[in-house]
């Protein structure tokens, strides 16, 4: 039954940096039945992750283009599809905004979306989910800043899964196993808020000691939107016309910060400042491709990373077999770690 989910699923991919490339790589490779890339940036402008965009590519074809027709030769029995919806990356593939709307039909041809263009905090996000959870899709979002690349996860507002029951000692040998083994799976339900919910945790309730504490990015992110929805709406004229300076948004992401703890009862410098000057970084040069060398070089192993755990995730929310992510994760080669931030609550329920 898995198999089969995976094989008729259909996953849309919008955005052609290196971790879109990671991720279409490993589903194309587990089977998934047919797969689609939006990016409408000409090759000679390719993401430098992109590994899949050959530097043989016709320079008048695109990312998408070029990204298809390598991942067809690598499964033949998957099909692989351009899709044409006007989006294209910037260098650093960061997701700070700026995205156009998916085309609905389009998205109507998908079950599963991810998108690496659409930010996770931007205000595109919000309509690119309001239009996923209206029809049941389910959405993955990812945004890189810095060092840190942080991925959104909703299964269209509800998700049921078949989760492996552990067997007893007496099930494991001879006869009791085959008799309980049409029983080994729980049936499960998980329910997954809406963004604006998912990024509603105050600063306070996010603090503690080593596991307790959530990430330090989450907080970021909640800056972030506060920032976009400040300085966007009435900047939005001026910043077309010239590049934002960097110590400018950091000046007007700390006041944010400091106004956020001291609202939220948390004492200053609550919210991490080392993460948000690299968000403030890539607000201010979206097209810089990273701040410095350092953190250009380890985007390739984060986007591997990170790609795989987030194909992992695709591949079981496609196959309701195991827990799926739910809410948040964050990946910083800084400190080696990826973390799970599940804001919601209680993992799962039995299903009914």
């Amino acid at each position: 039954m898995s198999q089969r989910r995976l094989s008729s699923a259909k996953v849309l991919i919008i955005g052609g940096n290196g971790l879109a490339a990671e991720v279409a790589k490993n589903i194309v490779l587990a089977g998934v039945g047919h797969v689609g890339i939006a990016d409408n940036t000409p090759c000679s402008q390719a993401h430098f992750g992109n590994f899949l965009v050959p530097a043989d590519a016709p320079p008048e074809s695109t990312v998408a283009e070029a990204c298809a027709r390598t991942l067809q030769g690598m499964n033949p029995f998957v099909e692989v599809a351009a899709e044409d919806c006007c989006c294209r990356s910037n260098q650093d593939g960061n997701g700070v905004g700026g995205a156009p709307d998916v085309p609905s039909e389009v998205l109507a041809r998908y079950d599963t979306v991810l998108s690496t263009l659409h930010g996770i905090v931007a205000p595109e996000a919000e309509k690119l989910e309001a239009s996923c959870c209206e029809s049941g899709k389910q959405l993955f979002l990812s945004q890189s800043l810095g060092l840190c690349t942080s991925v959104y996860i909703n299964l269209g507002g509800k998700h049921t899964y078949a989760e492996k029951s552990q067997p007893t000692q007496a099930q494991q040998t001879g006869e009791a196993a085959t008799a309980t083994a049409s029983k080994s799976s729980l049936l499960k339900e998980m329910e997954y808020p809406r963004l604006h919910a998912a990024l509603s945790k105050p600063v306070r309730e996010c603090l503690g000691r080593r596991a307790a504490a959530v990430h330090p990015m989450y907080q970021v992110l909640r800056v972030l939107r506060a920032y976009q929805s400040s300085h966007d709406s009435q900047q939005q004229q001026q910043q077309q016309q010239r590049r934002r300076q960097p110590q400018d948004v950091l000046a007007s992401m700390e006041a944010l910060a400091t106004s956020m703890e001291d609202k939220e009862g948390a004492p200053r410098n609550s919210i991490n400042r080392t993460y948000l000057q690299d968000c403030a970084d890539a607000v201010a040069a979206p097209d810089a491709g990273g701040s410095d060398i350092m953190t250009r070089c380890m985007q390739g192993p984060t986007s591997a990373v990170v790609g795989g755990v987030v194909a992992n995730a695709i591949v079981k929310a496609i196959s309701k077999v195991g827990a799926p992510l739910r809410n948040f994760f964050f990946f910083s080669p800084a400190d080696g770690q990826g973390v799970v931030e599940d804001i919601s609550g209680p993992a799962a329920a039995g299903a009914t």
